[in-house]
């Protein structure tokens, strides 16, 4: 399936539900730059169920619902269950097995 990245300034919740709504937006990519937007960004990922990814623990603590980040030179997967949930996402068996879980 081919897969296309499209770089958003972030302006409001707003803004971003007209983006998801013109790109078909399937996923977005939250940068720790954007901690201080977090809940209006979840706002539209909720709101639409579509997963919200972060490149640290960090924003998955917070409630994004999922990281990949270098942990020892290996990388790490972190799902925060509840938000995965709650954006609809329906992980399998050996994803979660390979992740550490934040409740």
């Amino acid at each position: 399936m081919p897969v296309a990245a499209i770089a958003v300034r972030f302006e409001s919740a707003g803004a971003l539900l007209e983006v998801f709504e013109q790109e078909r937006v399937t996923a977005v990519y939250v940068p720790e730059s954007l901690g201080g937007a977090l809940s209006s960004i979840q706002q539209v990922t909720r709101a639409r169920g579509r997963p919200s990814l972060s490149p640290g623990r960090r924003m998955v603590d917070s409630g994004l619902s999922m990281g990949v980040f270098l942990s020892g030179g290996s990388p790490r997967l972190v799902v925060n269950l509840r938000s995965a949930q709650v954006e609809g996402l329906d992980l399998s068996a050996e994803v979660l097995a390979l992740a550490e879980i934040v409740r």
